[in-house]
């Protein structure tokens, strides 16, 4: 049960991909200026990043929650997150992200925040900074998750990544996926 109230469901996002082929006058300003989100930084990838693993695979689309900066409020800590897409694909993708924060019992702390569009050229990669983690949080452990939906020439689908932090006398610390699953209250009640 507990997977299933922290579960993403892939039809909302999915769904919004018909916004991917919306005239422009569709997302105007004023449909993304509250949403915490800056504006999408386009730049060639940097080539490490497009070698494939060691089964010669790779995915067409990444995105990762990047930490960027601490700011120390008199309510507490707050962390400002980047968001970094990459495309690996050789076409054009349209991509659209949402990024929402929750508490270790799937309880929503920043509600569903969908960004602005990007267009993002194969093999380029793109920056966003995201609403971030707040302020003023309990103490306890939360996670970020961002989720970007693309469409291109080849096919569509979704990515998405997870950041695992926990709020200690007002100050956010980094943990991993590891620690955050054996110190939360993530598994309470589940039989080992």
């Amino acid at each position: 049960m507990l997977t299933a109230r922290l579960m993403f469901l892939a039809v909302p996002m999915m769904a919004s991909l018909g916004y991917l082929g919306a005239s422009p006058a569709r997302w105007s300003s004023h449909d993304t200026a509250n949403a915490g989100f800056s504006d999408w930084s386009v730049q060639a990838a940097d080539a490490s990043r497009l070698k494939r693993d060691e089964h010669g695979l790779r995915l067409p689309v990444e995105v990762q929650i990047v930490p960027k900066q601490v700011r120390v409020t008199s309510a507490g800590e707050a962390l400002d997150l980047d968001l970094d897409l990459l495309n690996t694909t050789g076409g054009q993708l349209a991509t659209i992200v949402s990024y929402e924060v929750f508490d270790d019992l799937g309880n929503t702390i920043v509600s569903k925040v969908i960004g602005p569009k990007a267009d993002v050229p194969g093999t380029h990669q793109a920056k966003n900074q995201s609403p971030g983690i707040p302020e003023a949080l309990a103490n306890g452990y939360y996670f970020a998750k961002a989720t970007v939906a693309w469409k291109g020439p080849d096919g569509q689908g979704t990515a998405s990544d997870s950041f695992y932090f926990r709020v200690k006398q007002r100050r956010i610390q980094t943990v991993s996926a590891d620690d955050w699953s054996v110190e939360s209250r993530v598994n309470q009640g589940v039989a080992q």
